[in-house]
């Protein structure tokens, strides 16, 4: 089974689907390179937009994506709890 990311925005206006898709997998890749050094990760990402549905035009003026400075991202190290956590819900792919 394959796996892939589901972005859903919330209720606000968005820009044009296109723009909100490309800055969230921007994001994304750029936090699993920043926090697990995988370079260049293949992602499978859909967008789920429907702020088309709420306002009549994409927001022409959105806050546009700013890279995290250095440091700024708390690391991530895993945990014993981790582990247990893998082996209870890890029942053959099934979640």
């Amino acid at each position: 089974m394959s796996k892939v990311i589901i972005g859903i925005h919330g209720l606000s206006n968005k820009p044009p689907k296109e723009t909100l898709a490309i800055w969230w997998k921007k994001a994304i890749i750029e936090g699993l390179e920043k926090n697990t050094g995988i370079a260049n990760p293949e992602i499978n990402f859909e967008s789920v937009y429907w702020a088309d549905v709420m306002y009549k035009t994409p927001d022409t003026e959105p806050d546009v994506y700013k890279a995290a400075e250095e440091g700024a991202l708390k690391t991530y190290d895993n945990s014993w709890l981790d582990a247990v956590r893998e082996k209870v819900f890890d029942w053959g792919g099934i979640f």
